[in-house]
């Protein structure tokens, strides 16, 4: 009994799950009517076609971080939603395996 041609590498690529790296993305939120009225400012500056971010505290140096996708104030959660998690949901209801996770900073009381 023969073996079976091993398969070209090229259709062993085809045939693997598709697998992605973990993406990091971040929506910088606009300041709350709070933060507004007592005058505060943001201290960051976001470069959404660069994707990053530059963190200006008054009396300090400027640090730069670089993420794989960066929003603005001005882009909804929705909008955020469909360009950020909509296809890792959609994946799932395929059968794959995906997962999204968000983070909110704790806000003073």
């Amino acid at each position: 009994m023969e073996a079976a041609p091993a398969a070209a590498p090229q259709q062993e690529a085809a045939d693997a799950p598709k697998a992605e790296r973990v993406r990091v993305v971040i929506r910088c939120r606009p300041l709350s009517e709070a933060e507004v009225s007592e005058g505060r400012k943001s201290v960051l500056t976001v470069n959404s076609k660069n994707a990053s971010v530059c963190l200006q505290k008054p009396n300090g140096p400027a640090k730069h971080f670089s993420f794989d996708a960066v929003y603005d104030e001005s882009v909804s959660q929705e909008g955020v939603y469909e360009d950020a998690a909509y296809g890792i949901v959609e994946s799932v209801t395929e059968g794959y395996n995906g997962a999204c996770c968000t983070q909110r900073p704790t806000e003073p009381n």
